[in-house]
């Protein structure tokens, strides 16, 4: 609003400013100047329109009139001859023309967002992970696998998910394609991740990790990682496959999951054989 009102003061003091002698410095003192911190909407209205009536009262000779020294508003309102009103609905469309336009760029301008800030060091009291859990590539991506996994009866352990992530990681689960429906993905926080899949099962649920393929470039790691999901341990075959892929961050003396997102193997979409072996580092 503030903006807004600048400019539409900024406006004024153009228009006013072309207006002869006395009366342009008498409308200039009238309206607000535009780096005035408005106590509220009602005191900027009433001296914007106190500067318009004050425009419109003009005597004189010429073709605007001349004014008189004593510019007070009731001796220039007083008078016998009006400014041509030409002149002020020009000035006050010309001022609303600017308001609006003024108003529909306020509302286009994108959200001021904060600076970005380092992020493990914003979050001090982020779980801690068990050093062992995150000392390398591959302990981390198990330790992924394990705190998903939940025997029958028992919950998802979200504290100890949360230390192997970042502030802010995401989970990502992709949706297949159907005959009536293009591939998608949801995305969840690690907490909603949690909320949604943790609860108590009476059946369980396991996650195996046969392979990964491992790349690395300087503090950022990516793993296609080969996953196999069942109800219980012993069962002999998974109930799915897939690939899990694995955005990974070095800092300090550990690692940190960024992102996981996967996929499932299904009849028209096999796992190559490229990925059903570990890669050699």
């Amino acid at each position: 609003m503030r903006q807004i009102t600048n400019n539409l003061v900024a406006c004024l003091h153009h228009s006013f400013s072309a207006l002869p002698n006395q009366l342009g410095r008498y409308c200039l003192r009238r309206i607000p100047s535009q780096n005035t911190n408005y106590a509220g909407a009602r005191t900027v209205r009433g001296r914007l329109r106190t500067a318009f009536v004050v425009s419109e009262a003009a005597v004189g000779n010429s073709a605007f009139g001349s004014v008189p020294t004593n510019d007070s508003p009731q001796r220039l309102c007083g008078q016998t001859r009006l400014m041509p009103l030409e002149v002020v609905i020009r000035c006050f469309v010309l001022s609303l023309l600017l308001l609006s336009a003024s108003h529909v760029a306020a509302q286009n301008k994108p959200a001021k967002t904060q600076d970005s800030q380092p992020l493990l060091a914003s979050y001090p009291d982020w779980p801690k992970a068990d050093p062992a859990d995150v000392a390398r590539i591959e302990d981390v991506v198990h330790a992924f696998y394990t705190a998903i996994s939940t025997p029958a009866g028992e919950k998802l352990n979200q504290t100890r998910l949360r230390s192997l992530f970042v502030p802010h990681g995401r989970i990502a689960v992709s949706i297949p394609p159907t005959p009536s429906r293009a591939a998608d993905v949801v995305f969840f926080s690690v907490e909603g991740y949690a909320a949604k899949y943790g609860a108590e099962t009476s059946t369980g649920f396991f996650d195996s990790n046969p392979a990964n393929q491992i790349e690395t470039f300087g503090g950022m790691a990516h793993v296609y990682s080969t996953f196999e999901s069942r109800r219980h341990l012993a069962d002999p075959k998974p109930m799915a496959s897939g690939i899990k892929s694995f955005e990974l961050l070095k800092s300090g003396d550990r690692w940190h999951i960024v992102e996981v997102y996967w996929d499932w193997e299904r009849p028209d979409n096999p796992i190559p054989v490229r990925y059903l072996h570990d890669s050699s580092r």
